[in-house]
């Protein structure tokens, strides 16, 4: 069932879309990718045989908006900065085989 993203003030939820708030859409993909809008709130999920990229473009995300980005495939996924985006991180931003985590826009 899918959970009605986003909420709206007043709305009421049936138990199911409830429930289905602890399960994210799933975004697959096969080949490099460059995340949109729509992939707010959903696991990008990269499922590519040799190395890959997922792009992070300006202007696309609000701030608080939040990406699950994992890697099943065997090849490495390496999260890359557009033009006028900069991604912070404390560690290497390549995923390896069954890695993920969260993008955060601020």
């Amino acid at each position: 069932m899918a959970t009605p993203f986003p909420f709206t003030s007043g709305q009421v939820l049936t138990a199911a879309q409830m429930n289905a708030i602890t399960t994210l859409p799933i975004n697959d993909q096969t080949a490099s990718y460059t995340l949109l809008v729509g992939d707010v709130g959903k696991r990008v999920i990269m499922n590519v045989a040799s190395a890959n990229t997922v792009t992070v473009n300006n202007n696309v995300f609000a701030a608080g908006d939040t990406i699950f980005i994992a890697n099943k495939g065997a090849g490495a996924t390496t999260v890359t900065a557009g033009a006028g985006v900069t991604v912070n991180t404390a560690a290497s931003l390549v995923i390896a085989q069954h890695g993920g985590g969260t993008l955060v826009a601020t």
